[in-house]
């Protein structure tokens, strides 16, 4: 977590709504959330790329 913190999210802090350490937990939490085995009731989890929408653009639309 120290390493995904320091190496993508601080230099971007400026950037960020977040703190760069929660910017890492939502990150990883998805990641691993898209992924257990289990937890989706469905045959489409997650792909890396709704998890990069949702991480950089949220579920709102933007107007």
């Amino acid at each position: 977590m120290d390493n995904l913190t320091r190496l993508v999210f601080e230099p971007h802090v400026d950037e960020l709504r977040l703190p760069p350490r929660k910017a890492a937990l939502v990150l990883r939490s998805l990641t691993v959330g898209a992924w257990l085995p289990g937890l989706h009731r469905t045959n489409q989890p997650l792909s890396s790329d709704d998890v990069i929408d949702v991480l950089l653009g949220g579920i709102l639309l933007h107007s």
